[in-house]
């Protein structure tokens, strides 16, 4: 499980086994640090420099899903966020291209991560492209990104599109990413200094 290079402004990470797969003693480890043995779901608050999350048991037996996720929240939020993340393995699905949401009206960040379990072609090349529900106008843009050298990314929209507030017209939209390497995945965040921000994974 590759835990996406999130925004400084998040405190009080904490990861989510939810309860809903085979009844197991199962062994996980943060980073390369001790294991941990659990039977049953939980939530564990983590340190913000964990990257990686393995999951064991003392037969090799894994079911095919164990559904986890990240919480957290900012300095003045409420209501932490939920994202689900799920884990990777060499069979996990291939996937090149991925949409998910975004504000005109507040800072936001797009996560792009490598699962390195996954044999796939390598590819520098991104290509990201802006979507408004105004018209049917659509920027695009083309990064090159090594992602050999660092599983995870984090970019602030701006980057890619520097005037995506004028574009979007302070209301919300989509980001969507294509790439020729199949194990990468990728996450939005939209983050607001008073109401605090939200993690969601594409689609």
């Amino acid at each position: 499980m590759i835990i996406p290079k999130l925004p400084d402004e998040i405190e009080n990470l904490k990861l989510v086994v939810y309860p809903k797969f085979e009844k197991a003693k199962y062994l996980v480890k943060f980073n390369n640090l001790k294991k941990e043995s659990f039977s049953q779901g939980f939530i564990k608050n983590i340190d913000k420099k964990v990257e990686k999350i393995t999951f064991f048991t003392k037969n090799n037996y894994l079911p095919s899903r164990i559904v986890t996720g990240i919480s957290g929240k900012s300095q003045n939020q409420k209501v932490p966020f939920e994202c689900s993340l799920g884990i990777n393995h060499v069979g996990a699905r291939k996937k090149r291209f991925g949409w998910s949401v975004v504000s005109g009206r507040h800072k936001n960040f797009v996560l792009i991560n490598k699962i390195s379990l996954i044999d796939s072609k390598v590819s520098k090349e991104f290509v990201f492209k802006l979507y408004n529900f105004q018209n049917k106008n659509i920027l695009e843009k083309k990064k090159n990104f090594d992602l050999n050298e660092t599983n995870r990314i984090s970019l602030d929209l701006k980057e890619i599109f520097p005037n995506y507030k004028s574009f979007l017209k302070n209301n919300y939209g989509y980001v969507s990413i294509f790439n020729a390497d199949t194990s990468i995945r990728f996450y939005t965040s939209i983050y607001d200094s008073k109401k605090g921000l939200t993690v969601e994974h594409a689609f």
